[in-house]
């Protein structure tokens, strides 16, 4: 069964060619880089994704502990300099991974029980941009709550390491497939990733 909130925000944010604004709006309040412009809202790349959560985690501590290791750099994920098709297998795994944990704690934490109808291989390529942004207003909402995100990431986490587990007793791969066809590679986003200043990496503070 649908949410009919979750209907209605997204029928709210998804008409008219500003769905954007409400998005840069939000995170505008809550760090100055990297920057909210039309220019990567209208169509955020993975690269610009992974700052927002960087940059919202080191604000609020919201999502701590949800990424480890190679998953908190950007660069380790999407090598600076590549384009969408461009990309490895391997890695194009591992950023859908990356996305898919982001969007399910969102949903976690906002819908309850309810997901957001989005598929993490659609903003690889840069499709449905609008879908892209009701996620990060959730996620904006989510961090800014008064809701420790720590049992949500725990689960998450908990839920992702059985599931892989599971697969490589099986001999299986990840459930995220994001294998591209050549059809698919050639309508897939062909710009190079943004690596000014907007998109810088942000820098993580932990308690030692």
């Amino acid at each position: 069964m649908n949410n009919p909130q979750v209907e209605t925000a997204s029928a709210a944010n998804t008409q008219g060619a500003d769905y954007w604004e409400e998005t840069a709006g939000m995170y505008g309040q809550l760090f100055s880089k990297p920057k909210m412009v039309e220019k990567y809202l209208r169509r955020p790349p993975f690269r610009y994704l992974h700052a927002i959560f960087m940059a919202t985690m080191d604000k609020t501590k919201y999502g701590q502990g949800l990424y480890q290791g190679d998953e908190l750099e950007v660069d380790k994920l999407w090598p600076k300099g590549t384009k969408a098709p461009d990309q490895s297998e391997e890695n194009r795994e591992k950023q859908a991974a990356w996305l898919k944990k982001a969007i399910t704690l969102a949903e976690s934490m906002i819908l309850s029980g309810e997901t957001i109808d989005i598929d993490p291989k659609k903003i690889l390529d840069g499709k449905d941009p609008e879908k892209t942004n009701i996620y990060l207003q959730m996620q904006y909402r989510a961090a800014t709550s008064d809701v420790d995100s720590a049992p949500f990431v725990a689960k998450i986490s908990g839920s992702h390491s059985e599931s892989l587990g599971n697969q490589i007793d099986n001999g299986g791969t990840s459930n995220v497939r994001v294998g591209m066809s050549d059809n698919e590679k050639g309508s897939a986003v062909t710009e190079t990733v943004p690596e000014d200043e907007n998109i810088q990496k942000v820098r993580i503070k932990t308690n030692k």
